[in-house]
């Protein structure tokens, strides 16, 4: 479009012999041409892109027969490019236009960010035109003087389909944004998570590969921390050792599962077995792995072993029901805090909490 001309091109979709052009003038909402209203034909070609400048007219041509595209002067056909690879969209900006640009980024030079400078726009003559922020997949948010990027001290780190995001919980940070620690595989799906934050090192499982991964809080660095046939659902640490829960999606039974965290060559060891549909865990273990699991169960659904709220003691203790949800229950989070257990109902869509003996 240049002033109020709008350029159209029509292809004949049906031979590909021609392109036909056409003008129309939007305030008067006329064709300014007669003959079909045809301002330009070229035979042969198809044109995929458009952009003006005042009287200038800048089109690209594909060659039907070569399939070449080029950059041409619209009116006089005058070649600008023969290197133009493809073109969906196209846009004129003159000289002008960066000349300011370059004078608007001098602003990001004289910031005081410790990171990365973006343009805002100026709400009064005044106010600073700029904002910081920092690097998405970094463990580094913007603190209280909203110019430097540091680790935050208090901080949420959250599953999210194929990523793993974190945000600051710390009072008076200045952002508040949610940051992308890692980046998974488009077909991914990690549902389980847990930190040591001893060693600051995450382990997360990915439902669609049946894989729990291991990585460095800060470098990000991954590696395959176990690789099973099951669906992995909920990971807890305990004792210097990973629980997890996981189950076969045809038959629904399922287990607990255990292994150091130590990078020693033990293997991994089934804790509890013959469960249905084991989802959200939560350990309360010493070093020696004595102390208690508690997790929750799917069940079999409307015929079969009903949804349920489990503990045992380890190494090996019986298995105690603590209570039926009911049902019409979906139990999936679970956390021990003192001496409360607290577990979501997805289908209630609530919290619930019992004492760690089942008692409401």
């Amino acid at each position: 479009m240049s002033g109020d001309v709008l350029y159209v091109w029509r292809a004949n979709i049906a031979n590909e012999t021609h392109t036909l052009a056409t003008r129309y003038n939007t305030t008067s909402g006329n064709w300014l041409t007669n003959h079909q209203t045809r301002y330009m034909r070229q035979d042969n070609v198809k044109v995929r892109c458009v952009a003006a400048n005042k009287d200038v007219l800048f089109v690209t041509e594909t060659s039907i027969q070569t399939r070449k595209t080029v950059l041409r002067n619209g009116r006089t056909r005058l070649l600008l490019s023969s290197s133009v690879l493809s073109c969906s969209s196209m846009v004129y900006v003159s000289k002008a236009r960066r000349s300011i640009q370059e004078e608007t980024d001098d602003v990001c030079s004289d910031s005081t960010c410790s990171h990365i400078c973006v343009l805002t726009p100026v709400t009064h003559p005044r106010a600073v035109n700029y904002a910081c922020l920092c690097p998405q997949a970094s463990f580094l948010t913007l603190g209280t003087t909203a110019t430097t990027c540091s680790e935050p001290k208090k901080f949420a780190i959250i599953a999210d389909m194929n990523t793993i995001k974190m945000i600051s919980l710390d009072e008076g940070a200045q952002d508040q944004g949610v940051y992308t620690l890692i980046y998974g595989p488009s077909n991914s799906y990690y549902v389980g998570l847990c930190l040591d934050r001893s060693a600051d090192r995450l382990y997360y499982s990915d439902i669609t590969s049946n894989v729990i991964f291991t990585a460095e809080l800060r470098t990000r660095n991954s590696s395959v921390f176990h690789r099973s046939n099951v669906s992995i659902s909920s990971l807890a640490l305990g004792g210097q050792r990973l629980y997890w829960t996981c189950y076969d999606a045809r038959t629904l039974k399922g287990s607990i599962l255990t292994q150091s965290t130590g990078g020693t060559s033990d293997r991994t060891r089934v804790v509890v077995t013959n469960l249905y549909q084991p989802r959200a865990i939560a350990v309360d273990v010493d070093s020696d792995g004595r102390g208690y699991i508690y997790w929750v169960e799917y069940g079999q659904g409307a015929s079969g072993v009903p949804p349920r709220v489990c503990s045992m003691t380890t190494p090996s203790g019986p298995v105690t029901v603590l209570k039926h949800p009911g049902r019409s229950s979906w139990p999936n989070g679970l956390a021990v805090i003192g001496f409360w257990l607290y577990f979501a109902d997805g289908y209630t869509k609530s919290i619930e909490r019992m004492d760690r003996t089942g008692e409401w």
